[in-house]
């Protein structure tokens, strides 16, 4: 049987149409150049016999839009369309009629993309339910949007309900608008999820074809992209599409990288710094870690592309949160897979990485071992290794010092005694803590004192959510830091010294 909700494109010139007997639910975006309602846009298609539509879609990579099959290809208007046009994060101001485009669009489409059955039955105004898990497609553009670096993930196979729908409808209540709307909803008939179609308690209207149905994501909280909106009522709490899930999701990651695989490859990879042996999440058994140190006055932040350690070829792009000037982040490899450009979900066992810092800073590669909790620094990169004689890195607070102590060694390489004032920062934003000095260390000697007793020389309690130090030589000295972990449980002894320098 036909589903009896019809596709929702709308001709760019019709006429409002009588609404149907119900509530008006949704809601105005209120900000759509935030997060991540700066992904969603409207898109204005043309077909060969002239005719405009409008449509929603989704950014999912920097070149590539996610929508309806129905809003690209329509066999009785002619087939595919001949223009395509994309606004990210339009919007009218409220109580104006001017739309506001705040970022550049792009209409240098390269590829449209939708599914083998679409082609066949697009035209009709209605479909069997099992035709619409092929209603979805991509528009893949010759040149990047560069105005966000996170675009929205996608999930295969979530069944977190409510779903968030958004989109730009060409009425909502009866009146016209150009702004993006949001409503969200349960979901209404698990049943058809066996055709690979998810329907949720939301409303819909001409316009918001293609747009996203997305969720916050249980464990992290992030908005990630489940499916994408085909049909639905104007006001009576229904309105559904293809669920993004193991039926279609080769097909999607092989759209998606578009672009970024086929162009941003040679000039991602062969630039930044080059970071190889990343242990990726199906290492089950090890879990890597990157540190990045951000030593200058200013907040920045660090862009890492995650490459196949076999072929050679770019997975993602992962945009670091900023960094605030003397403050030392770190992310495991989890967060990379899971926030990069496109969501990682079936990852090789090893990753390269290219890295390109917009500060001079530094960077560390730390593997974690899950069967004996090891912690061991692994650092390498094209630049080789090196150490700043005067500075320490991430060195181990009180909150883990009964696992993983942290032990400083000062070497006086010259040739008189001397003391040093070591500084100590918090690495969470660079603030200084307080000062100690060393008792005198001779000539060719050193001083060895665990960050615990540094710690309580300047009567600082670390809170539950700081785990890590910065320490620095604030005093001429003829010599250099050594930062030694000793692994409780294994009696292993790390030198967490070494880093690799990385420049913008």
């Amino acid at each position: 049987a036909k589903s009896n909700a019809v596709i929702v494109a709308e001709p760019e010139t019709s006429v409002a149409k009588p609404q149907t007997a119900g509530v008006e639910d949704r809601t105005r975006v209120a900000n759509t150049t935030a997060y991540p309602w700066n992904t969603i846009g409207y898109l204005l298609v043309t077909y060969p016999n002239g005719e405009s539509y409008r449509c929603s879609g989704t950014l999912v990579s920097p070149y590539t839009v996610l929508t309806a099959g129905h809003c690209i290809h329509n066999n009785p208007r002619g087939g595919f369309i001949v223009q395509a046009r994309f606004y990210p994060g339009q919007y009218q101001s409220s109580g104006s009629s001017s739309v506001v485009r705040p970022y550049a669009s792009h209409a240098d489409w390269q590829n449209l993309k939708t599914t083998q059955r679409w082609i066949q039955v697009s035209g009709s105004e209605s479909y069997p339910v099992t035709d619409y898990q092929s209603d979805f497609a991509a528009i893949q553009f010759k040149t990047p949007f560069t105005h966000t670096s996170t675009f929205m993930p996608v999930v295969y196979s979530s069944t977190t309900s409510p779903a968030i729908s958004a989109g730009y409808p060409a009425y909502v209540a009866g009146s016209p608008t150009f702004t993006a709307w949001t409503h969200t909803g349960n979901e209404r008939s698990l049943s058809l999820r066996n055709s690979h179609v998810r329907e949720f308690a939301v409303d819909s209207s001409g316009g918001n074809s293609g747009g996203p149905f997305w969720i916050n994501e249980p464990a992290t909280g992030r908005p990630v992209l489940v499916g994408s909106l085909s049909y639905g009522d104007d006001l009576n709490d229904r309105a559904g599409g293809p669920w993004y899930d193991g039926w279609n999701q080769a097909l999607l990651k092989d759209w998606m990288a578009y672009g970024v695989n086929a162009i941003e490859v040679a000039q991602n990879l062969s630039s930044g710094l080059r970071v190889a042996s990343v242990f990726s999440s199906a290492q089950r058994q090890s879990q890597s870690f990157v540190r990045l140190y951000n030593p200058s006055s200013v907040p920045g932040t660090v862009n890492i592309t995650l490459a196949d350690y076999a072929t050679g070829n770019m997975l993602s792009t992962w945009t670091s949160p900023v960094i605030q000037p003397g403050a030392s982040a770190q992310y495991s490899i989890w967060d990379l897979e899971l926030s990069g450009s496109v969501r990682i979900t079936d990852p090789p066992a090893f990753y390269s990485l290219s890295i390109r810092p917009t500060f001079t800073g530094y960077f560390q590669h730390v593997l974690w071992q899950m069967t004996d909790g090891a912690v061991t620094n692994i650092t390498t990169c094209d630049t080789k290794t090196t150490s700043d004689p005067n500075l320490l890195m991430n060195v181990h607070s009180s909150t883990i010092f009964n696992e993983y102590p942290s032990t400083v060694v000062l070497e006086n390489t010259g040739t008189a005694p001397t003391t040093v004032l070591l500084g100590i920062y918090d690495a969470r934003n660079g603030q200084r803590l307080g000062g100690v000095a060393t008792g005198q260390i001779p000539a060719n000697g050193q001083s060895m004192s665990s960050m615990l007793s540094i710690q309580n020389a300047i009567g600082y309690s670390a809170p539950a959510d700081m785990f890590h130090f910065i320490v620095k030589a604030e005093s001429p000295f003829t010599g250099y830091l050594q930062h030694l972990v000793r692994n409780m449980k294994t009696g292993v002894v790390t030198d967490m010294s070494q880093v690799c320098a990385m420049n913008p």
